[in-house]
């Protein structure tokens, strides 16, 4: 179980990358934020400052 609030991905273009989508929930005791964090940046790319990438050494600098 990932003991974090985790995500639900509506509408987010970085959800198969980040931690908080892809983590295995607990069915009975998981927290999730109430609504999906991901907004557009001045480019038109999704940003979330919510984003935890699954491999943080290869991603680092691809979504700050």
């Amino acid at each position: 179980m990932a003991d974090i609030s985790k995500c639900s991905g509506i509408g987010c273009s970085l959800k198969e990358n980040c931690y908080r989508y892809t983590a295995v929930s607990n069915e009975f005791r998981q927290s999730y934020l109430a609504s999906t964090p991901v907004e557009k940046d001045l480019t038109g790319n999704d940003k979330c400052d919510y984003y935890w990438p699954n491999n943080p050494e290869t991603e680092e600098d691809e979504h700050n």
